[in-house]
């Protein structure tokens, strides 16, 4: 009966959540469902939906029971960067003097 002192936890954006949610895989590769509702404090039906959107659940050891940010999501970029520019960026890293 302790969960009533916390009060309701309220649905966020669903924006803020993910903004939240990427800044939490920055830091770590794998979370539990737990971490991840106490981090954002949302309510576990609603995080989990989201989780469905941006994550893989992984059922298997040694990360079993956690989260991970799908690939796509992985190397989280602003907004304002295009993939055009970090494709020119990887090419020009890259010397084509090998010869």
């Amino acid at each position: 009966r302790q969960k009533k002192a916390e009060g309701k936890k309220m649905r966020d954006d669903k924006d803020k959540v993910q903004e939240i949610l990427f800044a939490l895989f920055e830091k770590h590769q794998f979370y539990n469902i737990k971490d991840l509702a106490q981090e954002t404090r949302q309510p576990m039906a609603y995080l989990k939906q989201i989780l469905k959107e941006v994550c893989n659940y992984s059922v298997k050891p040694p990360h079993r029971n956690m989260w991970e940010l799908k690939p796509e999501y992985r190397h989280y970029k602003a907004e304002g960067e295009d993939d055009d520019e970090a494709k020119r960026k990887a090419k020009n890293g890259s010397s084509s003097d090998s010869d």
